[in-house]
């Protein structure tokens, strides 16, 4: 029932070859302790994490600017989506609302979702956007000076 510390269940429906146990995703390698396992895994990503230290330093002030830049025109893009599926789907709900007749209850989704559209546009456009990512970029330069 249990080899090597793993338990071993018995599938009806599963053909394997006599003698082999299913391989568990920490099986330790023959010759080698779990210690040994735990330590190379340790090692592997203190190694990852001073990679990725060591490129970061090196990207230039180009590549930032390249990045905001691109990062402003999807904003401001995703802005200009927004607007047009709001005009869109105001049209068609107008249309519906005239159609039937009764109280102009498109007026309310006009209200509800224009408030968010301005919200969206407040965020892309006006200058506290560039003082939250700022702020954002000051946050994570921080956490990143901690490790």
């Amino acid at each position: 029932m249990f080899k090597n510390g793993v338990l071993e269940i018995a599938f009806p429906n599963i053909s394997r070859k006599p003698g082999t146990a299913a391989k568990a995703p920490n099986d330790v390698p023959p010759g080698h302790s779990p210690a040994d396992v735990t330590n190379s895994k340790r090692k592997g990503s203190d190694m990852t994490q001073q990679a990725s230290r060591d490129i970061e330093p090196n990207v230039s002030e180009q590549d930032a600017k390249l990045r905001r830049a691109r990062r402003r025109v999807a904003a401001i893009k995703g802005f200009y989506l927004h607007l047009l599926i709001f005009v869109l789907v105001m049209l068609g709900l107008s249309a519906i609302n005239f159609a039937v007749g009764g109280p102009w209850w498109v007026l309310w989704v006009l209200l509800g979702w224009g408030v968010g559209l301005l919200a969206h546009a407040f965020a892309v456009f006006s200058h506290s956007s560039k003082r939250i990512a700022d702020w954002e970029q000051r946050k994570l330069n921080q956490f990143l000076s901690e490790r």
